[in-house]
Formats: C-alpha cells, structure tokens, sequence
C-alpha cells in the first residue's frame, strides 16, 4: 500500500479524529472501542489499529482505522448483525491503492466480541494471489 504506516496510525489516533462529530447520523454512539491489530499474513494491508463505535440504533457501526482515513476522510458507516455466539459482525468494501499506483478491491470483516473486547478482522483482496490475511483485535473502551 501506498500508506506510511506509522504516520497513518499517528494521525489515526489524534484528538481530530478521535473527537470525529457524530452529529451528520441519526443515531448517537452508545460505545466506542479502540483496538490494537496484531496482523497476520503479508502485504500490510491490515491496519495495526481501529476505532469501533456502535450507534444506538442496536444495528450500526462506525469503523475508523488509517486504511479509511487515508481514502475516505470519514468513518465508514456499516450494519452489524449479532451472531449466536454473542459476537456482532459487520463488513465493509474499499478501494485501496497499492504502491504501484494500482487500486485493488478490498473486502475487510470484523468479529467482535463485546464480553472479552476482542475478535478478529479478515480481509481479502481482489487480484492478490494469497490476498487474505487479517488480526486478532484487543480492545479498549473508550470515553464517550
């Protein structure tokens, strides 16, 4: 990817986009999440962090990592559903350019467990042969 990660991740957990308004949506967050990333598989096209906030609506998540930021400025704004098992899980597609200057498709799902603040992203990336990898997420609650 064409994204220096430390930079991202930098500018990622700054109070501007931490303090993001939530004011343009309907539904007010009811929780925000901040997990750490420990990545697997190759090509860096997993970020390292995250910012999950659940609205109050009981069915949407906002999902904020560098990866977003870089391309969209803006949360990405998805629904989730709960899973039997206690996890919520929720996708969402972006089109990333790699260093190359070629944009691929990428498809990224969470897992996430609200009881133990974990779980476990998955991505997987048109036209890259062994494009799947992914990380197991840490969380943290964050102030509101």
């Amino acid at each position: 990817m064409n994204i220096n990660r430390r930079s991202a991740a930098l500018a990622f957990c700054g109070a501007a986009i931490l303090s993001l308004p939530n004011a343009a949506f309907a539904a007010q967050p009811v929780q925000k999440y901040l997990c750490d990333i420990r990545t697997y598989g190759q090509g860096g096209w997993v970020p390292e962090e995250t910012l999950l906030t659940f609205l109050d609506d009981g069915k949407t998540v906002e999902v904020l990592d560098p990866f977003i930021w870089h391309v969209e400025r803006e949360a990405v704004v998805t629904s989730y559903k709960a899973l039997k098992n206690g996890k919520k899980r929720f996708s969402w597609d972006m089109t990333l350019p790699a260093q190359s200057g070629v944009k691929y498709q990428a498809t990224y799902r969470i897992d996430f467990t609200e009881a133990d603040l974990s779980g476990r992203i998955k991505a997987n990336i048109s036209g890259i042969r062994n494009g799947r990898m992914g990380g197991l997420l840490k969380c943290r609650k964050e102030p509101e």
